[in-house]
């Protein structure tokens, strides 16, 4: 089958409009013309190159052959024409690349590069492999050259044309650092050397190790650096040093006595580190290491691993010689400076100025915003209304080019799957659930981070340049804050709200000063200035103490340490932007183990200010009544169909039944009433969240009719028990009979005063006949029929003197 490679490249250039011929020749026969027109048919047809089995023999039928053929004829040629001091590579065919091939090779061969050194994975190979050619192709006057002699004469011509700095080792602005004013064989390297801090670091003499890959690793002179015992060896500016950073470019390097040697080299910024980077040495073949971390205040060198080389130890010694590096900046960097967006939202945005002073808003915005707007970037929002902010539930963040072509938009897919390319100038690189974003161009950069809360949302941390930000095309609500913000926060208490969460919410401010407490000692604990934009760490804190306030939960003050942290890191000038996604990568185990302190802190606080808390009040207690009548109130105006009493805790409701219809049908009527009465008693009963006391509920039915209704009460909150109906019941120190009569009262109290009786009629019954008596002769004939059956007779009468507990003749007396 064709490369791969291969395949994406006439695939993108078909899509970007370049026909068959030209793809052809821009690929300079590295696949036919007839093939590229057929892959190009097949991108039409299906929008990629589908080949449905590979051409030509199984690739292990020409991996074996290339083992049994190819490879001894060229073992036997180069000891032929070489000796045995020779090197052997191939290229990147599949054949070439299988584990039998490098296996046949590693064993075969005096010398051999493996194929993660090939072109393009090796540093020091890239620039021969794809710049001097180039240069090379360029100078030459093809139309000279007719045959081999004028080729090569050509070849010598042009090279001695390259400008110097081709050729150079060590750019303008770099010291390279040969090692030769050493004498004797081995010495170690003096701790303070060319104003940089050496540890564990030597030098030695070619030939005090004739056949050891010290010699390989000697570019120049006769001296070259090593790695004390093959230990850990570092570089860095020091407490005596008088210089703040450092630039490293390149160097060569070889392994001592083992071959597969593993190197790891790490660079360090303000103890964050910022750089990672693992290769593998050999004793015979040296390696240009480059690796241009600029900006750095120290670099360890660290070995393990590999094979014996038989060479006279066993020690995981490195060789090191024309170390290419810099102290201090190379040219003065503008600072970046920040935007935060997170919480239900929060916004802290840049600042206009150096020197001015970070505030914090908490928006309230739904739909689609603009968070931030430039020549280059667009970031889009999407802002959903929930029970505690309007929390990010999407984006969109696109970027462009010099000519506002888009290069590509990031979207949340991109968060959960592999991140899409936006070209060179774009870096992108995804860790768990955050995606760290830098753009040479603009400069720019972001960490996207995601959070499960709140069913799920987004946060953003932006970095720019004051040039960028105060640019005429410069918008979004980074620059120009956000157009709707809330009130005093408050926390909203619903059914799934814990004590815990109402507890820290009270405490939202000892919570953030606890948090921004143990952000702000972080880097002082390692003799490291804190350094941070005027008046953040209070845009910081206010914002925190919202969200918490809001939610009740920690999880945003944990987001505030790593903002304060990314923020002293930010604004002391030492971050190039171009590794601003590796810095914010490697905070995250500062800021977890510094959160995580933060709320041990928080949880004994919280515990220590908790009281332990039962439900209801002390019997006979006015605390009971008093809280009853505050937050119940408005009960008797919620509920229907009724008359209500209300005395301290106790409710008492009366219902009446319809008049002037058969006893079945009041009956009837009745039930409806009590259930719809019921129904709104229970409901209250919700949204106060306070229960109904069913085993101390009773009915009572009063009317002429005997006994009571033939139906029963229920509750609808699914109790089997129903409510009994009582011939009488005590409330309030009163004794109430279903004839609603005095007698049990009077006797309860052993009263048999006929003055009292007396009073008693005069005051409830006697008023009855006194307003009946004057309207009668304006009642309609059925009133009047009805009036004269009930008060016009004596029997009726009579009810109301039993009512009382008089008889005949004491009525007659009255």
């Amino acid at each position: 089958m064709k490369s791969k490679d291969i395949q994406d490249i006439v695939l993108s250039k078909y899509r970007n409009g370049d026909t068959p011929t030209k793809i052809f020749r821009d690929l300079s026969g590295g696949v036919g013309l007839a093939t590229v027109k057929r892959w190009c048919q097949m991108i039409r047809q299906y929008g990629s190159i589908k080949l449905s089995s590979p051409p030509g023999r199984l690739r292990i039928a020409r991996t074996s052959e290339n083992i049994r053929k190819v490879l001894p004829e060229a073992l036997e040629y180069g000891n032929k024409v070489f000796g045995n001091d020779w090197i052997f590579q191939q290229d990147g065919a599949k054949p070439h690349q299988h584990y039998l091939t490098q296996q046949w090779c590693r064993n075969s061969f005096p010398s051999f590069i493996h194929k993660d050194c090939w072109p393009p994975n090796s540093p020091d190979l890239n620039p021969l492999d794809y710049s001097i050619w180039d240069e090379l192709a360029n100078a030459i006057d093809w139309n000279k050259v007719k045959s081999k002699s004028a080729l090569i004469q050509q070849l010598n011509s042009s090279v001695k044309g390259f400008p110097p700095v081709m050729c150079s080792t060590c750019p303008s602005g770099f010291t390279l650092i040969d090692f030769d004013e050493f004498s004797g064989g081995v010495s170690p390297l003096p701790p303070f050397y060319r104003g940089l801090e050496w540890t564990n670091a030597g030098v030695v003499a070619r030939s005090y190790h004739p056949t050891s890959g010290y010699v390989t690793a000697l570019s120049s002179g006769e001296y070259v650096s090593f790695n004390g015992g093959g230990n850990l060896m570092s570089i860095s500016v020091g407490i005596s040093s008088p210089l703040e950073a450092f630039s490293i470019k390149s160097f060569v390097i070889a392994a001592a006595w083992k071959n597969d040697l593993q190197l790891s080299m790490t660079g360090w910024r303000s103890e964050v580190r910022v750089h990672n980077q693992t290769i593998i040495l050999q004793t015979k073949l040296a390696t240009d290491v480059v690796l241009d971390w600029r900006n750095i205040d120290k670099i360890n060198f660290e070995t393990f691993g590999g094979t014996n080389a038989m060479l006279g130890d066993d020690g995981t010694h490195f060789g090191m010689d024309n170390l290419c590096i810099t102290t201090g900046s190379e040219e003065p960097q503008e600072l970046l400076y920040k935007c935060d967006y997170w919480g239900d939202p929060q916004l802290i945005q840049f600042p206009k100025a150096a020197g001015s002073i970070a505030s914090s808003t908490w928006c309230q915005i739904t739909g689609s915003s603009v968070l931030y707007q430039s020549s280059y970037v667009l970031i889009n929002v999407v802002n959903s209304g929930s029970q505690r902010g309007d929390i990010v539930t999407s984006f969109a963040m696109t970027f462009y080019n010099d000519d506002n072509i888009s290069l590509c938009t990031l979207t949340p897919s991109d968060m959960t799957e592999i991140p899409q390319s936006c070209g060179p100038d774009v870096r992108i690189s995804k860790t768990g659930y955050d995606l760290n974003v830098a753009y040479r161009k603009a400069p720019f950069s972001a960490w996207i981070r995601y959070s499960s809360w709140g069913g799920g949302h987004y946060k953003f941390t932006l970095f720019a340049t004051l040039t960028h930000i105060n640019a005429a095309s410069t918008t979004g609500m980074c620059v120009n804050g956000c157009r709707g913000k809330r009130s005093a926060p408050q926390m909203i208490i619903t059914e799934s709200t814990t004590h815990k969460e109402m507890v820290t919410s009270s405490m939202a401010d000892k919570v953030c000063d606890t948090f921004m407490k143990e952000a702000t000692q972080q880097f002082p604990r390692n003799g490291l200035v804190v350094e941070t934009t005027p008046g953040y760490l209070d845009a910081v804190r206010q914002a925190c103490i919202i969200d918490v306030t809001v939610t009740g939960s920690t999880q945003f003050a944990e987001q505030s340490v790593s903002n304060v942290i990314t923020d002293i890191l930010t604004h002391k000038g030492e971050i190039n932007i171009e590794d601003m996604s590796d810095v914010i990568k490697n905070i995250t185990h500062i800021t977890e183990q510094t959160a995580t302190e933060a709320e041990i802190e928080v949880e004994t606080m919280i515990e220590n200010s908790t009281l332990p808390c039962k439900p209801g009040c002390p019997q006979s207690s006015v605390l009971s009544p008093t809280l009853f009548i505050i937050y119940n109130c408005d009960l008797g105006s919620s509920l229907a169909n009724c008359t209500s009493h209300l005395f301290a805790d106790d409710l008492a409701v009366i219902v009446a039944g319809q008049l002037g219809i058969k006893y079945s049908y009041q009956c009837l009527d009745l039930e409806k009433r009590i259930k719809l009465f019921i129904d709104h008693l229970e409901y209250y009963s919700y949204l106060i969240d306070q229960p109904i006391n069913t085993n101390k509920t009773q009915a009572l039915f009063t009317a002429r009719a005997i006994g009571h209704p033939k139906f029963d009460i229920h509750f609808n909150s699914g109790s089997k028990e129903k409510i009994n109906w009582v011939p009488e019941y005590k409330y309030l120190g009163y004794i109430i009979s279903s004839k609603l009569v005095w007698d049990k009262f009077l006797t309860l109290f052993g009263c048999t005063s006929p003055t009292l009786r007396k009073t008693l009629f005069l005051s409830f019954v006697l008023p009855i006949f006194t307003w009946v008596y004057p309207i009668f002769p304006f009642l309609s004939v059925k009133q009047q029929t009805c009036s004269s059956r009930n008060y016009g007779n004596w029997n009726y009468f009579r009810v109301f003197s039993k009512w009382v507990g008089i008889n005949h003749e004491q009525s007659n007396n009255l």
